[in-house]
């Protein structure tokens, strides 16, 4: 989750990938994942759920990140 060594795109899958990862920890599991915000760890897995919602009813393959946002 290193910011500095994501590339500039993020497709559907690698969201799907990162949310399979992520879901299943728990709170103070994922607050403890380099990269990851502790103050975004409760939400982050409803997020990534919601982009990856938007972007199949979209038809968006993949989002530009940005280090502050997609």
């Amino acid at each position: 989750l290193k910011t500095e060594q994501t590339a500039p795109r993020v497709t559907r899958d690698q969201l799907r990938e990162l949310l399979a990862l992520l879901a299943p920890l728990t709170l103070a599991e994922r607050r403890q994942v380099p990269g990851l915000p502790a103050g975004r760890a409760d939400v982050f897995p409803t997020a990534l759920a919601t982009i990856l919602a938007v972007a199949e009813a979209g038809g968006f393959e993949e989002f530009h990140h940005w280090f502050y946002n997609l």
